[in-house]
């Protein structure tokens, strides 16, 4: 039995496994931090997509990246900033491990003065946008508009999962009319986005 186990994990790793390098050399940099590397998801249909994924000590979460949209890494910062063609539009990921100890998922005004991340009240209006639904995780949405006179009309649209790894934190930046029109890519990215434990801290196989 220990022996099919160990089949079983060795695949596991080969197949998800980055590119160019072995399944223990990226066991090894996931202990850095924060790894990110291309994947393929199977699909439904018999087809395979292009993946996200992100290695980290608690974990990886893997994620479905908006297409045709140029993506730049930035590890030290746990960072990934997507964009696309739209001049100024701006979509990036964070991870924040150091947040794991979170308000209840009730706890709304505790939630807005995170989403707020130290704005400036008198030049920027929160509004909730409601619950994103992700892959095992579930997100607080909220909109921080631009009010100061004389600026140019701005919005941040933010979205909150957390998870064992701490918190995913997600903001689609731009002209308000163009963040409406690319919401669709965000709820999309978020709805893609799942965690998954370490092999180690699942559970084995039930015996044959």
């Amino acid at each position: 039995m220990r022996h099919l186990w160990t089949q079983v994990i060795g695949a596991w790793c080969l197949l998800w496994a980055p590119h160019g390098f072995s399944a223990a050399e990226a066991s090894g940099r996931e202990a850095e931090g924060f790894r990110f590397f291309h994947g393929r998801e199977a699909m439904p249909e018999n087809s395979e997509v292009v993946s996200g994924i992100i290695l980290t000590p608690a974990g990886r979460f893997v994620f479905l990246p908006p297409a045709d949209w140029n993506l730049q890494v930035k590890s030290r910062d746990k960072t990934l900033i997507f964009q696309g063609t739209e001049l100024g539009l701006v979509l990036t990921m964070i991870l924040d491990p150091g947040q794991t100890n979170l308000p209840a998922f009730s706890a709304t005004q505790e939630w807005e003065s995170l989403a707020r991340n130290n704005e400036d009240p008198a030049g920027w209006t929160l509004t909730p946008r409601g619950v994103f639904w992700a892959d095992g995780l579930v997100g607080h949405g909220f909109d921080l508009v631009r009010a100061t006179p004389g600026k140019p009309k701005f919005l941040k649209r933010r979205v909150f999962c957390s998870s064992p790894a701490g918190l995913m934190r997600f903001e689609l930046a731009g002209h308000p009319d163009s963040v409406e029109k690319h919401h669709p890519l965000l709820a999309s990215l978020v709805g893609s986005l799942r965690f998954e434990a370490p092999l180690e801290k699942a559970a084995p196989p039930p015996s044959p």
